[in-house]
């Protein structure tokens, strides 16, 4: 009778237990193939190879091979499907689909991700290979007399051979090539480049390069794209590469100058400066002589506030002080404009109000960089000016209240202007931070800050409440009495400070039959007085006077934090002193003795008397 082999298709639970024996079933299926030539009987093709059919013990079941050695096994299972086979006698029959060779990918889960199967029935598996690391490009090395140069396509490093090497000066190719100074590169009349650097391969190929003894370094561009591909020798002089060495961050013609140290000054600081005959000087002196023009404009870069005297009661007087550093800022207001109350007026300024410590035009860009304001007269009551140093505040709070000074660096304010035709708006963090977080300038105009954004969600309202927070600390450090300069101007002085970082205002003063106030003013742009101050820089390294590179911001704090500390201990010597003298005991005058007879003083002030014998 014939029985017919019947072979479903596995579940999936069951195929993914067998998993991980498929990498035999080739062997298996070889086994099985070369069983049924010893059979009789029709044949069906299986749908599935994941088990494979054989008769063990006169009963059909699946085999799960897990043997190594393809040939051994083979034989094995052969001989017990042939005794298995004699035994019962039967027909065995193929399921449909079975085929010689490779088990299919599709038959299996998991489907052509199966690992490889050698001729041998051995699996193999199929490894990445691992990216070399790229070796690092070799220098060409140049060298002479005076010194030693190596370069690549993407590093030059030069010295020479009597001066130590400065390991940290690694120039590139490129930032050499598009610095070139030479003729051909810059124009020599106007100092303007000649070429785009646009034009300038990505790695410039150097053909040579070489050190002098007069310490130039000069380098030979091969294939130079501006010269039309023929070579190019740059030609970089000693006073430049000297810099290179001291400054790693030198540029060529840079605006922003060497800074002398700065002074950030309290009230007895300035108060000092003036004594000793600093921020001072007069206007003939101003304008005309050069010692003492170079010597005010010193006192202006680092106190950020000086006085002209003896100006003459000239409208135009203040345009002829501004020249003398740089072309005027003219803004909506005018070139010039005059501070003096009048009805309706457009600015708080152009009252006769308590105008506190602030900046002007925090609204408009560019902030100017000066301010002057020349006194024509000022014969009423009150009035006086005031002026804190900004950047001095904003290390106090730095060191007094660190978070708070977080906030206003990170927090932005809104200042505008709405006034006719006029319409500015502009959005500044309080406190501007340079290098190293430390504060550089300061933006605070109470009279001229806009409102906030709408309060709508919790994230605006909390920044809301917590520049608010910190501008309470901000501000009662700038208004502190000890941080306050005072003085009344006088008719033929005009002031001079810094908008950026020290703040001005006024006292409330009275007009009318009391007499007037009348100033006139006119702004200075910061690239202007940036410029100026390059040239102070230039004149004073003339005289032998080396600035620094950088402004050492470490020791501004330090100076800051230890004046506080001076005023502390002064503060604490004054209470102490003040309370010693209201504890100590007022000394009660000695009472009068009184007056006492003849015979009882001398009886009193005269031994006994011995009785007589």
């Amino acid at each position: 009778m014939e029985r017919a082999l019947r072979v479903t298709r596995p579940a999936g639970l069951l195929a993914a237990r067998c998993s991980p024996v498929l990498s035999s079933t080739r062997t298996s299926l070889r086994l099985w193939q070369q069983q049924q030539q010893h059979c009789s009987g029709p044949t069906t093709t299986p749908q599935h190879t994941g088990f494979i059919p054989s008769f063990q013990h006169g009963r059909l079941s699946t085999v799960r091979s897990n043997h190594t050695d393809a040939q051994n096994s083979g034989q094995e299972n052969t001989q017990a499907a042939t005794a298995a086979e004699g035994q019962k006698g039967g027909d065995v029959k193929v399921p449909e689909g079975a085929q010689t060779g490779d088990v299919q990918a599709g038959d299996r889960p998991g489907g052509d991700r199966s690992n490889k199967t050698s001729a041998k029935g051995k699996a193999t598996t199929t490894k990445k290979k691992k990216k070399q690391p790229k070796k690092p490009e070799r220098f060409t090395r140049m060298k002479n007399d005076a010194g030693v140069v190596e370069f690549n396509s993407q590093k030059l490093k030069f010295r020479w051979w009597d001066t130590p090497s400065n390991p940290d000066l690694v120039l590139s190719p490129l930032w050499l090539r598009d610095s070139c100074p030479c003729h051909l590169c810059v124009d020599p009349d106007s100092g303007q480049k000649n070429f785009s650097t646009t034009e300038l391969r990505d790695r410039p190929v150097i053909e040579s390069a070489q050190v002098t003894a007069d310490r130039t370094l000069e380098i030979v561009w091969a294939n130079d794209p501006p010269s039309g591909g023929a070579s190019h020798k740059s030609v970089f002089p000693a006073e430049e590469v000297k810099e290179w060495l001291m400054d790693d961050k030198w540029q060529r013609g840079r605006v922003v100058p060497r800074d002398p140290e700065r002074i950030l000054w309290d009230k007895a600081q300035y108060e000092a400066l003036l004594a000793e005959g600093r921020c001072r000087v007069s206007y003939k002196d101003w304008l005309s002589d050069e010692p003492a023009f170079w010597d005010a404009l010193l006192d202006l870069r680092q106190t950020g506030l000086i006085i002209i005297t003896d100006v003459p009661s000239d409208e135009a007087a203040v345009e002829r002080i501004a020249n003398r550093v740089g072309p005027i800022q003219e803004t909506f207001y005018g070139r010039t404009w005059d501070v003096r109350a009048k009805p309706q007026a457009e600015n708080v300024a152009y009252t006769d109000k308590f105008l506190g410590l602030h900046q002007d035009l925090l609204y408009y860009d560019p902030v100017p960089g000066l301010q002057m304001l020349h006194c024509l007269s000022n014969s009423c009551e009150g009035g006086e000016s005031l002026f804190s140093h900004g950047v001095r505040a904003a290390y106090e709070l730095r060191l007094k209240d660190p978070a708070a000074y977080k906030r206003l660096a990170e927090l932005s304010v809104w200042f505008g202007y709405r006034k006719g035709d006029n319409h500015y708006f502009a959005t500044r963090q309080t406190i501007k931070q340079g290098a190293k977080g430390i504060p550089s300038e300061v933006r605070w105009a109470p009279p001229f800050q806009a409102t906030f954004k709408l309060a709508s969600g919790p994230s605006r309202g909390r920044n809301l409440y917590q520049w608010k927070r910190a501008a309470n600390r901000f501000q009662a450090i700038l208004e502190d009495d000890h941080n306050v300069v005072k003085f009344k101007l006088k008719e033929g002085e005009c002031v001079i400070f810094d908008n950026r970082t020290v703040l001005h205002g006024r006292r409330q003063f009275k007009t009318g039959s009391a007499g007037s106030r009348w100033l006139k003013g006119t702004y200075v742009s910061y690239q202007s007085y940036l410029a100026a101050a390059t040239r102070l820089a230039e004149h004073l390294e003339a005289g032998g006077i080396q600035l620094p590179l950088a402004r050492a911001t470490w020791v501004e704090q330090e100076k800051v934090k230890q004046s506080l500390q001076e005023r502390k201990r002064a503060d604490f010597e004054q209470v102490f002193s003040e309370k010693k003298k209201k504890s100590e005991p007022v000394p009660e005058p000695s009472p009068i003795p009184a007056a006492k007879s003849a015979g009882a003083a001398e009886t009193t002030n005269s031994e006994p008397t011995q009785p007589k014998q």
